[in-house]
C-alpha cells in the first residue's frame, strides 16, 4: 500500500509541475519589445522620435519630465509600424508629432509583449502623441521632454 501512494505522490508531484509550467509560471513577465502602430490619413508624414535612454521624473504637480540621453527621430508616412527592442533598458519612450503645415489625423497604438499600453489619436497640430512605458514603474502623463 505504501509502493502504490509513493507511485501517486510521484504522479501527482510531476502531472502538477507540468501544469505550473504550462501556466506561465516559469516564463518570464519581462518585456522584450515595444511594437509602435501608427494609423490615421493615408500618406501623411509624421515624425517619431525613439528612446530607451532617458531620465524621467516626476514634478511637484504630479506630472513627468523626459531628459532624453539618446533618440532617434525619423519622418515616416502613415500607415506605419515597427518593433523595438527594449531588452536589457525594460524601459521606451516616443514622441510622434506634426513635421509640416498640415495637420493630419493620427492614431498611435503601442503594445509592449503583446498587451496594448497606450490607444490614442486625433488631429496632430500643437500637441504630440506621447507613450512612456518603464517596467514595474507607474508614471504619470509627460509633459515635457527636454
Amino acid at each position: 500500500m505504501t509502493t502504490v501512494l509513493r507511485r501517486i505522490g510521484s504522479g501527482a508531484l510531476l502531472l502538477s509541475g507540468l501544469a505550473l509550467s504550462g501556466c506561465g509560471w516559469f516564463e518570464s513577465e519581462i518585456p522584450g519589445s515595444v511594437t509602435l502602430i501608427i494609423t490615421g490619413d493615408e500618406g501623411a508624414l509624421v515624425d517619431v522620435l525613439v528612446s530607451t535612454k532617458f531620465v524621467a521624473a516626476e514634478t511637484e504637480l504630479g506630472q513627468t519630465r523626459i531628459e532624453l540621453i539618446q533618440a532617434d527621430t525619423i519622418t515616416v508616412p502613415i500607415p506605419w509600424s515597427r518593433e523595438f527592442n527594449i531588452a536589457g533598458d525594460y524601459r521606451f519612450f516616443t514622441q510622434v508629432s506634426n513635421p509640416g503645415l498640415l495637420d493630419p489625423v493620427v492614431n498611435l497604438e503601442a503594445v509592449v509583449a503583446g498587451d496594448t499600453k497606450y490607444d490614442e489619436g486625433g488631429i496632430l497640430r500643437d500637441f504630440p502623441l506621447r507613450f512612456l512605458y518603464m517596467f514595474n514603474q507607474r508614471t504619470a502623463p509627460v509633459i515635457e521632454v527636454l
